[in-house]
């Protein structure tokens, strides 16, 4: 389960900060999970469960395959 934290940023930087998975632009917090050992930022808890659901079983099929 994710938690939302602050992201460190300026109000002066121009980078931008996207969702790892829909690619949202995420204003000053993020939807923060860990995946092995990883740490994701997602715009929210239904692209975390998208995340858990539909994207980490098929890449991983893929990269069993040896297709990633």
């Amino acid at each position: 389960m994710g938690e939302w934290r602050e992201l460190d940023r300026r109000w002066f930087e121009l980078d931008v900060v996207n969702c790892d998975l829909c690619g949202r632009v995420l204003g000053r917090r993020a939807w923060t999970i860990e995946d092995d050992g990883e740490e994701r930022r997602l715009c929210g808890e239904k692209c975390e469960e998208l995340y858990f659901r539909y994207w980490r079983p098929r890449m991983r099929r893929r990269m069993e395959a040896g297709r990633g």
